[in-house]
C-alpha cells in the first residue's frame, strides 16, 4: 500500500461503526474487517495490535461459524504469518497445520486455497 496510515484510519473508523451496533459487531463483516486491519498492522510491524484483532476475529468466527469454515482457516493463516514474522516458528506451523486441515475438510485437497495454505506449511 502506498498510504498504509490512511488505510488504517479507514479500518479504525469502520470498526467503530461496527462496534456501535450489536448485530453488526457479531456479524460476518466484523471478522473480515478485523482480519484486514490485522494484516495491515502486521505489515506495518504493529504486531501486538494485529494479534489482538486476529484473536477477536477468530473468537467471533468460532462462535458463529461451523468449525470447518474457511474464514476460520483464513484467520489462523493470518495469525501464523504474524507468528512467523515474530520468529515464533512452532506456533506458526501449528496454526498453519490447523488451517490446512480445515481447508482440506471444507474445500478439498486440490482447492487453490488449500494448496496455498499447504505451501505456507513450508515456512
Amino acid at each position: 500500500l502506498d498510504r498504509p496510515e490512511e488505510a488504517l484510519m479507514t479500518y479504525r473508523r469502520c470498526l467503530k461503526i461496527l462496534d456501535y451496533d450489536d448485530v453488526l459487531e457479531e456479524g460476518e463483516l466484523m471478522p473480515a474487517v478485523l482480519n484486514n486491519a490485522g494484516s495491515l498492522l502486521r505489515d506495518m510491524d504493529e504486531h501486538d495490535e494485529a494479534l489482538t484483532l486476529y484473536e477477536r476475529a477468530l473468537s467471533i468466527n468460532e462462535k458463529n461459524l461451523d468449525q470447518l469454515h474457511p474464514d476460520i482457516a483464513a484467520t489462523l493463516a493470518n495469525m501464523a504469518a504474524l507468528y512467523w514474522k515474530r520468529d515464533r516458528y512452532d506456533d506458526a506451523r501449528e496454526l498453519m497445520d490447523r488451517s490446512v486441515k480445515i481447508c482440506k475438510e471444507a474445500l478439498g485437497n486440490q482447492h487453490p486455497v488449500t494448496i496455498n495454505y499447504r505451501k505456507g506449511l513450508r515456512m
